[in-house]
C-alpha cells in the first residue's frame, strides 16, 4: 500500500481531477523583473478604433509563480536562455505557462492567442443559444455556436442579424449567403445596405473602407477560409466601431459571419475577443 501511494504521488493529478484555472479574458500574469515580457504583451489589440492593449497584464509578487498564483489560467516566466518552453495543465486546467527569455515574441503571442480562444470557446458551449442556433441552421446551413444574450433577431432574404440591444455595450452578430463569385467587400456592404438601415433613408451600416486586414485562419478545421478585422460605420451618422468576420466557401454558395461590438465611451477589446469565439465554432 506504500509503494502505491507513493507511485499515485509521484504520477500528480491527473488532467481530469485538477481543479478549474482562475482568470479574466485575457488577463496574463508575469514574472519578469525586468519588463521584457510586459512590452511584448502590452502590445495593441489589432481592430480596435481606439488603441487598447492585447493583454492585462499582472506581476506576480514575489517574481516568481507562487502558490497563491499557482491556479491562473496564463502565465509568462522570464527565463534566461530559454528561447520557448511551455507547461500544461501543471496545476489546474485549462493552464498555459510560458518560459521564454523573450527573443521569440510572435510564438508567445500565439500561444496565448490559441489559450485564450480555446477558453473563450469553452465557455461558449457551456452556455450558449440554441434556439438562435436552430433558426441559423434552418435559414442559412450553418451550424455555430451563438452567444446566449443575443436574444434579438432580424431576418432577411439570406441573411440574419442578432443582438444584445444593449444601449451601452451592443453585442451584434450577422450572418449573410453570398455568391461565390461576389467581390467580398462589395456585396458585404450591399447587403449590409439592405439590411441594417439607420433612422433615415440616407443611414445604413458599412464597412470603412481601406479597413479590412484579410488573413488565412491556420488549422486544419479553418482550411479554406478567410478572415478579416476592422471596422464598420453607420453611413451618415455617428455610430461606428470595431468588427471581425469569417468568410466560408461551399461550392457555389459562400457565408460571411460577421462579429461587431457598439459601445461608445468604452473599452471593446474583451467585448471582440467573446464575440469571436463563435466564428471558431462554424460548420458550413
Amino acid at each position: 500500500m506504500a509503494c502505491l501511494m507513493v507511485m499515485a504521488w509521484g504520477c500528480g493529478q491527473s488532467p481530469e481531477t485538477l481543479p478549474d484555472s482562475t482568470g479574466r479574458t485575457c488577463e496574463v500574469w508575469v514574472a519578469d523583473s525586468g519588463h521584457v515580457l510586459k512590452q511584448m504583451l502590452e502590445r495593441p489589440y489589432g481592430g480596435l478604433p481606439q488603441e487598447e492593449s492585447s493583454y492585462d497584464v499582472r506581476s506576480l509578487p514575489q517574481g516568481k509563480p507562487d502558490k497563491a498564483h499557482r491556479y491562473v489560467r496564463s502565465t509568462v516566466v522570464y527565463e534566461s536562455g530559454t528561447p520557448l518552453r511551455v507547461e500544461r495543465n501543471r496545476y489546474a486546467r485549462p493552464q498555459l505557462i510560458i518560459y521564454t527569455d523573450g527573443q521569440q515574441p510572435d510564438k508567445v503571442l500565439r500561444l496565448l492567442e490559441a489559450q485564450e480562444t480555446a477558453w473563450q470557446t469553452a465557455r461558449l458551449k457551456a452556455k450558449h443559444n440554441p434556439k438562435a442556433e436552430k433558426m441559423v441552421h434552418d435559414l442559412l446551413g450553418a451550424r455555430m455556436l451563438l452567444p446566449a444574450d443575443l436574444q434579438s433577431d432580424k431576418r432577411g432574404h439570406d441573411f440574419v442579424w442578432l443582438s444584445n440591444n444593449s444601449a451601452t455595450s451592443m453585442r451584434n452578430i450577422c450572418l449573410m449567403r453570398i455568391a461565390a463569385t461576389a467581390y467580398r467587400e462589395a456585396a458585404i456592404d450591399s447587403v449590409l445596405r439592405q439590411n441594417m438601415p439607420g433612422e433615415t433613408d440616407d443611414m445604413y451600416m458599412q464597412t470603412v473602407r481601406g479597413s479590412l486586414r484579410w488573413q488565412r485562419p491556420t488549422g486544419k478545421a479553418q482550411q479554406g477560409r478567410q478572415y478579416a478585422e476592422g471596422l464598420w460605420e453607420m453611413k451618415g451618422d455617428a455610430m461606428g466601431g470595431p468588427m471581425a468576420l469569417t468568410v466560408c466557401n461551399r461550392g457555389d454558395s459562400t457565408l460571411v459571419a460577421m462579429v461587431f461590438a457598439y459601445a461608445p465611451g468604452l473599452r471593446k477589446r474583451d467585448l471582440m475577443v467573446t464575440l469571436k469565439a463563435s466564428l471558431h465554432t462554424i460548420d458550413f
